[in-house]
């Protein structure tokens, strides 16, 4: 046991993992660089030097990359770690400057445990023979893994850790010398083995470990042994084994190694525990699980080291309930026993691993008096006892792998379950398994065999929705499962909305079951800085969300935000994974998303709402939404080649680190695929509290994102979002901005006659607070109203009045665009000729603007415009232009256009067969974006190329589809082109309704103003 002045010292620790120990408990740097920087600083110390010059560490820290790591770099590694000894170490050790470098400082009260190793060993050569293994042993047990073991190598001073390394085995030697003197050999295992494993060709400590075996009785297993060193010895150095290994193997064939007593004396019965908790009546699930656990658990011959299942997952995911539904399909392959303890890892008192030995030793059949005191002494009894048996032990709820490994067997027919809430990942032959939530048919599948299936049967939807509403986690599932089940009058549809009413946490607990206090214990075990992010996150509406989010809600830089980020991955309370697409450099902060379960989520809002004053969260929350803001700014400036958009208004941005901007900027499309429906969320948020600035510019900058991927959805549901917060607000210039993306979303559904209210109301609004820009901007969406209902001379207009106020303000991107209308206009109106000269001009004014959507979209209408005037090699090299184009942004729209307009070339020179395989390629595109009038378009043109087949009713099912479209869309052009070639066709068919037909699209034609006479217009085709 620890002495009080033990209990108060605060010790750094280096051999094993790197961190500071204090009153037992020992706390870990979350950053890699802080845990190199601690252990360099704390090895020079042991080893005498001053400490360490800046070279040197930024070569150790950063490697090769030394030559370009700046001193403030190395300088603000410093701070950090300073800081975070200032918290754990409480001021007894400290980072100060030398001459040209760092070292660590150690005041009263703190030591290095490396230190103190080296102490213990140098006095314990002067003890007597009696008192020397327990010294050695006190040592020894200081080791907790290998030095510096979560350092990355990269980061090491390696011959100093070989020292520390050498000295280690060399002080295990002599206590196993030691121990052999005192006939209690057993006593020197839990420290050689370890030994062996990592240094498998050290031909010294191989004999005193093959001398120890035998001795403790182990004759076969200690041949075995020689045996394999002799064959690795040879194969990987092409030796033989020297005298020393060959002199213990001679004496253990004639015995001469003094074998100690076999465990099993008076003070050992041979006792078989049967310790497992009930079995899982209604275990559900888990199948793959279940199955791979149960096939390591079987691997081996018992010449195998022991199998180790480790089963990782949140609080309240099933993993004790796996582990014993394993245990009990097992418990007959294990008839020495089962040994199972719930370490209470996630609790602020976990289990004392000498504690459970002794409890564990007592159950397996060792006298009461007979349990050794000290923790070397009843690991080394304890693996004794297990060397022969076959037992099963369940260790349920672990902290850490140092937590585990002294209740590990080591007996070769013996296996092991753990379950955790980390990743016990350091554990030698370890198989971790991890648990997700159950899917939705086992979730259903649990609360049938909970509360019965006549009751679920009989409301199979409320079933689902309260299954969706436990986020599928079974400890939810489980308790309100009992509380159903408990009142057999409830409905289900009755709790459902019970939850929906007074919230999940408060509903969900029964009878010392609860979502709540499951998430209160790994909640609890956090560090602050920890827990102050994960109750901020909890207030994001985001589903899942970047590292730098979670910076800008701390007001911390992107660094510490992603240590404190991967703390709350570990502690299961957050998910953390790559996006799926395909970018170039995955591993940087910005690829990385971070998902809530959903009752996690409810649990840290909750926290965040009980313990963070109003003020703090609505100043987070905004520092948050700004940063999406700031994102959706610099991608719409490249994008639109930094116009084509309103004047920024008066909503705060937040400040985002280069690397994140970069790569929103190199990766525009996917970038949005990841951030559209955070970004939804963040107007609404924004909405919410009130900052109606906020939300106005989200929404109307993000729409113009949502738009080239035709995210309708989400584009509407931006505009309903803020909409109520501007005019609740009397936010004028923010309503007209609204209506003014408004009037483009009622476009790109085809829904002329909404764009038309809309676009008036934007004119209205931007006029009453003299926006001249903004008044541009909605004429421009007006002259697009007015083309598409067929008003020509209107759009014309309205364009130029739009382009003359765009040259004015000096946007040059929106003149570009406005441009690009009128061409259109002109070209529809049957004028290709101008049309060509009107787009080129756009196209120009485009690529001055770097307007690259702009610019594609000249390129394709001068394409359509030569088409008409029968131009078909350039219309072809535009066409393939714009397909270019379209694949090297990744643009399936574009795509779509490019397909229909070279299909119309292959038809109109002569290639029936390939016309019709692109049309029909992008009538899917089109189906696929819900595009009506494109579809009317495709099917349009072949109708005509059936129709010059010869296979008329083909011709007339594509043309009755395409007239049916085109009605719907209320675009007047293609509903008379419709009309007239259907109306042609029919006359050959000789129906007497081709005349009304033809009569119909006439009459449209005229009050358009488009020519009508016989061949006209020359491009009623395409």
């Amino acid at each position: 046991m620890r002495s009080e002045r033990e209990r108060a010292l605060v010790r750094i620790v280096v051999l094993g993992k790197v961190g500071v120990e204090r009153a037992g408990t020992l706390t870990l740097p979350a950053s890699g660089i802080a845990r190199a920087l601690l252990g360099a600083l704390a090895l020079a110390g042991v080893a005498g030097l001053s400490g360490l010059g800046d070279d040197t560490l930024k070569a150790l820290l950063w490697g090769a990359r030394d030559s370009v790591i700046s001193d403030s770099t190395l300088a603000v590694a410093v701070y950090r770690l300073r800081r975070w000894l200032t918290e754990h170490a409480d001021g007894t050790a400290e980072i100060v400057r030398t001459t040209n470098g760092y070292a660590l400082r150690l005041n009263d009260g703190a030591e290095v445990d490396a230190a103190v190793f080296g102490t213990i060993v140098a006095e314990a050569h002067d003890l007597p023979a009696g008192q020397r293994a327990p010294a050695l042993e006190r040592a020894l047990e200081l080791w907790r893994g290998r030095a510096l073991e979560d350092v990355s190598p990269d980061s090491l001073d390696q011959s100093a850790v070989d020292r520390l390394e050498r000295r280690r085995i060399e002080a295990a030697m002599e206590h196993a010398r030691a121990v052999l003197a005192e006939g209690a050999p057993e006593r020197a295992l839990p420290h050689l083995n370890p030994l062996v494993r990592a240094h498998p060709l050290d031909e010294q400590l191989l004999s005193v470990w093959i001398e120890v075996l035998a001795s403790c009785g182990r004759q076969a297993e200690a041949l075995a042994a020689f045996e394999k060193a002799r064959v690795r010895l040879l194969d990987q150095l092409g030796v033989d084994p020297g005298p020393e290994l060959r002199d213990v193997h001679i004496r253990v064939l004639r015995q001469e190694t003094g074998a100690a007593e076999p465990p099993e004396t008076e003070h050992v019965r041979r006792e078989h525990p049967s310790q497992l908790p009930a079995a899982v009546p209604d275990f559900t699930g888990r199948d793959d699980q279940v199955d791979g656990i149960l096939a390591l658990l079987a691997a081996g011959d018992g010449n195998e080291p022991v199998s180790v299942s480790a089963v990782a997952g949140m609080g309240g995911i099933g993993k004790t309930a796996l582990a014993v539904h394993i245990a009990h399909r097992i418990r007959a392959d294990f008839p020495d026993g089962q040994l199972f303890v719930d370490l209470r890892g996630a609790e602020r008192d976990p289990a004392d691993p000498v504690e459970v030995l002794g409890r564990f030793l007592r159950a397996l059949g060792v006298n009461a008096a007979a349990v050794p005191e000290g923790a070397a002494e009843r690991v080394a009894l304890y693996r004794s006892v297990l060397a022969d048996r076959r037992i099963l032990v369940v260790l349920d709820n672990a902290a850490d792998e140092g937590q585990v490994e002294p209740l590990l067997p080591a007996g070769r027919m013996s296996r092991a379950v753990i379950t955790s809430r980390t990743r016990l990942t350091a554990l030698p032959g370890v198989r971790l398994v991890e648990l997700d939530v159950l899917a939705p048919g086992q979730s259903t599948g649990l609360l049938t065999r909970i509360i019965g299936r006549d009751r679920t049967a009989a409301e199979p939807e409320a079933t689902a929705t309260l299954a969706r509403m436990c986020g599928h986690l079974p400890l939810a599932l489980r308790v309100a499962g009992a509380r159903l089940a408990a009142k057999s009058h409830w409905r289900i549809s009755g709790f459902v909305r019970r939850l929906r009413e007074q919230g999940r946490l408060d509903e969900l607990t029964q009878r010392g079951l609860s979502v709540r206090t499951t998430l209160d214990l790994s909640y609890r075990a956090l560090g602050p800085e920890a827990r102050r992010l994960y109750r901020l996150l909890g207030l994001l509406d985001a589903p899942d969300f970047p590292c730098w989010a979670a910076a800008a809600l701390l007001g911390r830089p992107d660094a510490e935000a992603a240590d404190l980020l991967e703390t709350l991955v570990d502690a299961q309370l957050l998910d953390a994974a790559e996006h799926a697409l395909d970018l170039p450099d995955p591993g940087t902060s910005g690829c990385v998303r971070y998902r809530f379960h959903d009752l996690v989520r409810d649990h840290a809002r909750e926290l965040c709402l009980a313990e963070d004053d109003q003020s703090e969260r609505r100043a987070a929350l905004r520092r948050a939404l700004g940063g999406w803001l700031t994102l959706i700014d610099h991608v719409l400036h490249m994008v639109t080649g930094g116009g084509d958009a309103l004047d920024a208004g008066e909503a705060a941005r937040y400040p985002l680190d280069e690397a994140v901007l970069h790569l929103a900027l190199t990766h525009p499309a996917e970038w949005m695929e990841c951030e559209r429906l955070a970004v939804t969320a963040a107007v609404r948020q924004a909405a919410r509290l009130g900052d109606d600035e906020l939300s106005w510019e989200i929404a109307v900058h993000s729409s113009m994102l949502f738009q080239p991927r035709h995210y309708v959805d989400a584009w509407q549901e931006v505009i309903a979002a803020a909409l109520p917060a501007v005019r609740a607000a009397g936010n004028r210039r923010g309503e007209a901005a609204l209506s003014e993306r408004a009037t483009e979303l009622a476009c790109a559904r085809r829904d002329y006659d909404r764009a038309l209210l809309d676009v008036r109301d934007a004119l209205r609004l931007f006029e009453e607070t003299e926006d001249p820009h903004g008044m541009a901007l909605a004429l421009r969406q007006l002259a697009v109203v007015h083309r598409m209902t067929g008003r020509f001379a209107e759009a014309e207009r309205d364009g130029e009045r739009a382009r003359r106020l765009l040259a004015r303000v000096g946007d040059t991107a929106g003149e570009a665009h406005a441009v690009l209308v009128i061409g259109c206009a002109q070209y529809e109106r049957g004028d290709a000729l101008d049309a060509v000269g009107v787009l080129m001009t756009a196209r120009e004014l485009a690529r001055e603007a770097r307007y690259t959507g702009v610019e594609v979209q000249a390129a394709y209408w001068i394409g359509q415009s030569l088409l008409a005037l029968r131009r078909l090699d350039e219309a072809r090299s535009l066409f393939e232009y714009v397909g270019e184009a379209a694949a090297a942004a990744g643009s399936r729209i574009a795509g779509m256009y490019v397909a229909h307009g070279l299909g119309c070339i292959h038809l109109a020179t002569g290639r029936p067969d390939e016309a019709e395989r692109l049309l029909r390629d992008a009538l899917g595109l089109a189906e696929e974006r819900g595009d009506r009038l494109m579809r009317a378009r495709i099917l349009y043109v072949l109708g005509a190329l059936h129709r010059d087949r010869g296979d008329l009713l083909t011709a007339r099912r594509l043309l009755e589809r395409a007239l049916a479209l085109a009605t719907e869309v209320s675009v007047p052009l293609w509903r008379a082109k419709c009309l007239f070639l259907l109306g042609d066709l029919l006359r050959r068919l000789d129906d007497a309704g081709s005349a009304e037909l033809r009569r119909e699209a006439l009459e449209i034609f005229t009050a358009m103003g488009l020519p009508t006479a016989p061949g006209s217009p020359t491009h009623l085709l395409w």
